[in-house]
C-alpha cells in the first residue's frame, strides 16, 4: 500500500511538472495583438494589423538558437550567427503600434556583448534597441530605447526607455544593465496605461513613472539600430496595458 501511494503522490508531481511547463512557449496572438513577429524562418511579422513589409536585411538563426525556435539577428559582426552585418529592420508604425492611451510592447533579447563591453565614438556610448523619431527637421520628438554609459566608466549605466513629446514634456523608465550578461536570454516588457508606464525585466517590474501623450512620429519603428549586436525573438506589440505588477514569463 505504501509503495502504491507513493507511485501515485510520484505521478501527480510528475503531472503538476508538465502541466506547469506548457505556459513557456511562444506568444499567442489575441485580440489585443496589433503586432507579433516569431522570427522562426522570417524577418516579417506573423501577425500584423498594419502593413506586414519589413524594410532591412538581417538574418535568422538556424540550430534552434532562438528563445523559442529560431531568432532575429541584428550584429556589426558577421560570421557570429549570420553572414549578413545588418544590426537594424523596419516596420510600418501606422496599424501595428499603439495610438491609444494603452499598450504594450515586449521581446526576449539576447546580447553577444557584456552591458561594459559596449563601444563607440565619443565619450558617451549608446547602443539602440528600438526608436522611433520625427522625420521632421528641428523636431525634438523622438522615442527610444537604448543602453547608455560613459566611455572612462567601467559600470554600464541602466537600459533606458526614453519619450520626448514637446512641448508637452517627456518622460522615462529604466532597467538596470548590472543584472545582465552576454549569451544568455532575457523578456522585456513595456507597458502603459492611460496615466503611467512601467518596464519590467524578467516580470520583475524595474521603474515606473507618469507619462506624457506618445507623440506622433515618425511611419516606422525601428527595432535595433546603432552599435547593437544581439539576438532578438518574439516581439510583440498589443493595444492594451497588459502588466502593471510583477509576473513570471513563463505564464505568458
Amino acid at each position: 500500500m505504501k509503495i502504491t501511494a507513493y507511485i501515485k503522490v510520484l505521478s501527480i508531481t510528475f503531472l503538476c511538472l508538465a502541466a506547469s511547463a506548457v505556459f513557456a512557449g511562444p506568444f499567442k496572438p489575441d485580440s489585443h495583438t496589433l503586432f507579433l513577429a516569431h522570427f522562426d524562418t522570417k524577418i516579417t511579422p506573423d501577425v500584423a494589423k498594419g502593413s506586414s513589409a519589413a524594410y532591412g536585411n538581417p538574418g535568422i538563426t538556424s540550430g534552434n538558437k532562438g528563445k523559442f525556435g529560431e531568432a532575429l539577428v541584428l550584429s556589426r559582426v558577421p560570421g557570429v550567427y549570420s553572414l549578413n552585418p545588418v544590426s537594424q529592420v523596419q516596420y510600418d508604425a501606422d496599424g501595428n503600434f499603439p495610438r491609444g492611451e494603452e499598450g504594450t510592447m515586449e521581446f526576449y533579447f539576447y546580447l553577444l556583448q557584456n552591458p561594459e563591453e559596449f563601444d563607440g565614438a565619443g565619450s558617451y556610448v549608446r547602443v539602440e534597441l528600438f526608436r522611433n523619431f520625427s522625420a521632421k527637421a528641428g523636431d525634438s520628438q523622438a522615442m527610444y530605447l537604448y543602453f547608455a554609459r560613459l566611455r572612462d566608466r567601467k559600470v554600464p549605466g541602466p537600459l533606458y526607455f526614453w519619450v520626448n513629446n514637446r512641448p508637452e514634456g517627456s518622460f522615462n523608465c529604466y532597467a538596470p544593465t548590472s543584472v545582465m550578461q552576454k549569451n544568455k536570454w532575457y523578456h522585456l516588457a513595456i507597458s502603459w496605461d492611460k496615466s503611467k508606464i512601467y518596464m519590467f525585466l524578467d516580470g520583475k517590474l524595474t521603474s515606473d513613472a507618469s507619462r506624457v501623450n506618445f507623440p506622433t512620429l515618425w511611419p516606422r519603428l525601428e527595432i535595433g539600430g546603432y552599435l547593437f549586436d544581439g539576438l532578438i525573438d518574439e516581439l510583440r506589440i498589443s493595444d492594451i496595458c497588459r502588466y502593471s505588477k510583477d509576473f513570471n514569463p513563463e505564464d505568458i
